[in-house]
């Protein structure tokens, strides 16, 4: 089977068992005599033949060199220009704190590296403290503290893998600007596609955001359902104990 190697392009202009001329990048005549073949196994086109005719239309009206060479230009230009300025806002420093131990966790959080998740762990537990030993406190203090830090720690490294990722589909865009300036006719399909691809990416890291958001509120509702129990179960306590005192006193 004559055909593209790349799965990916069987769809393309492309597969024939005899091209005379050249159709692609810019369509070039050719002529040839061709006779007594048995001509098969072809994807796209037995004999294909570029004349002078069809190589002027293709030239001026399918693939118009001129405007696609001022185009390949313009977005060049404007590329250069947007990318100047993103990178100026990027590189501006909004680091806040100003304590070492601060400082250092809000580093790690802006750092944008999965890689820091065991070093954002020990910074957090170092600057919120870490958990009270059970006879410093009651098993349900413990559970509710515990359960607290595991909601916060979840949405500081869900932030910190959707930073990476963002750097990750920048540089996706970067290189597919600078492929549409150099893109060949005929390929803006396939770098349609990737483009979608990132889309779905960033759709995906969106809806994760989401996700941990709605933890978070939901673990904020439950805090809060289960402080008004505690104090719903210390007012039982207190009741009982004043009832016990009110009873010895009467006797």
């Amino acid at each position: 089977m004559i055909q593209n190697s790349v799965p990916a392009l069987f769809g393309c202009q492309e597969g024939d068992a005899v091209s005379i001329g050249r159709r692609t990048p810019a369509p070039t005549p050719g002529s040839a005599h061709i006779w007594q073949n048995v001509i098969d196994e072809y994807q796209k086109n037995g004999i294909q033949a570029i004349n002078a005719g069809m190589a002027d239309l293709q030239n001026r009206v399918v693939w118009p060199v001129n405007v696609i060479s001022a185009t390949r230009t313009s977005v060049t230009q404007i590329r250069a220009q947007v990318s100047s300025l993103a990178e100026q806002v990027h590189s501006i420093p909004t680091n806040s704190a100003t304590l070492h131990a601060s400082a250092q966790f809000e580093s790690l959080l802006r750092g944008g590296q999965t890689a820091n998740f065991s070093q954002i762990q020990v910074s957090y537990a170092q600057l919120y403290l870490s958990l009270p030993k059970p006879d410093q406190a009651t098993a349900i203090q413990r559970s509710l503290g515990d359960m607290n830090d595991a909601i916060a720690l979840g949405a500081l490294k869900t932030a910190t893998a959707s930073d990476q990722a963002s750097e990750h589909l920048l540089a996706i865009g970067d290189s597919l600007e600078q492929a549409a300036a150099s893109a060949a006719p005929g390929s803006a399909p396939i770098l349609i596609a990737q483009a979608q691809v990132s889309d779905l990416e960033s759709q995906a890291m969106l809806h994760r955001i989401l996700a941990v958001q709605l933890r978070q509120e939901a673990a904020k509702l439950a805090y809060r359902n289960a402080l008004t129990k505690q104090s719903a179960e210390a007012n039982k306590n207190l009741r009982n104990n004043l009832q016990q005192i009110f009873n010895r006193t009467m006797r």
